[in-house]
């Protein structure tokens, strides 16, 4: 893996994250570690895949089963709105209690 395009696509993909999440308003985890670990996941994926697929789900190389799986993921606003947060924990609502 080539450390300076990765470190590009970590920088991408967590400054998209506060984007959509302001956005959405949402919040991003404000647990730094948990948060770290979703994002470098997510870049991982967008690096070794070319999609930002949830770092928590399998990839399993077959589109039309994994599309669902590209962050912001098909679930996450139902999982935001029933717990309060997406899946993998990088989403959360603004009043969820931490």
């Amino acid at each position: 893996m080539n450390n300076e395009v990765f470190e590009d696509m970590l920088a991408d993909t967590t400054e998209w994250a506060e984007y959509y999440a302001n956005d959405q308003g949402y919040v991003l985890n404000p647990n730094e570690k948990i948060r770290g670990v979703v994002l470098k996941g997510l870049a991982k994926n967008r690096y070794k895949y070319g999609e930002g697929y949830c770092p928590c789900k399998i990839v399993t190389l077959d589109f039309s089963k994994d599309e669902g799986n590209i962050c912001p993921c098909d679930n996450h606003k139902k999982d935001i709105e029933g717990n309060g947060m997406c899946h993998c924990k990088l989403f959360f609502n603004p009043n969820y209690k931490f």
